[in-house]
């Protein structure tokens, strides 16, 4: 008898834990849905800055951290997702640990990956790593193809990012002419870099580089195969 009410009572569990696991997803499914539609309403049309950003030595972090670098992925979106939506982003997509986001102003664009690496800054630093993150900042025009960019442009502001180092902020020189006037807001300043030979794009870039006295700094070299030009 008492067999019987175990075996019923971990039915009832079992239903109920299967009932949670549909609503979660259905749940989750309605979550997607509406970033869908909100994405579509919400990116911006004509000239846009896209900023790229990307965890440096994500492999690294994951050997030496183990379980313990899905904590640090969920603090990294965090403060990204709130720097992004304090200035008026749109996040088009993620990657692994890449984000892709497009803003209708540039000053609002360098605004979050300012505030965005402050805010990384503050995270703390677990046993075996520290979590450091490249941005490339570049605005032009790119056609809007359902809830994504597609353009030469976008492809040029990923290679920016690619370029810098974890923690470093590189800005094309289409997008320094439009954030000027917003430097000292930011409490910020730009350092010329000259230009650089991207991998895979014809045209050199000029590039420049987000200076401030709780950034990290003192870069001599770019990566991923960015020459001076």
């Amino acid at each position: 008898m008492l067999g019987t009410r175990l075996t019923a009572s971990n039915r009832a569990v079992d239903r109920r834990a299967a009932t949670d696991a549909r609503t979660a997803r259905s749940v989750a499914a309605v979550a997607a849905l509406w970033r869908l539609g909100r994405a579509l309403l919400d990116l911006p049309r004509g000239t846009v800055t896209f900023l790229f950003t990307d965890i440096e030595g994500s492999t690294r972090l994951l050997t030496a951290l183990g379980d313990g670098y899905a904590e640090l992925l969920v603090a990294h979106e965090r403060v990204l997702r709130k720097a992004i939506g304090a200035h008026g982003g749109c996040e088009v997509g993620t990657q692994g640990d890449a984000f892709f986001v497009a803003f209708a102003r540039a000053r609002d664009a360098m605004g979050a990956a300012v505030a965005a690496q402050r805010g990384l800054a503050a995270v703390p630093s677990p046993d075996g790593g520290r979590l450091r993150v490249r941005m490339g900042l570049h605005t032009g025009e790119a056609a809007l193809r359902g809830t994504t960019y597609v353009g030469l442009d976008v492809h040029r502001a990923a290679r920016i990012c690619s370029a810098a180092h974890g923690g470093q902020v590189l800005v094309s020189s289409a997008t320094r002419e439009l954030v000027t006037d917003a430097l000292r807001e930011q409490d910020v300043t730009l350092r010329d870099l000259g230009h650089y030979a991207l991998r895979d794009l014809r045209r050199p870039e000029h590039l420049f580089e987000i200076v401030a006295h709780d950034l990290p700094g003192g870069f001599t070299t770019l990566r991923d195969g960015a020459a001076r030009a």
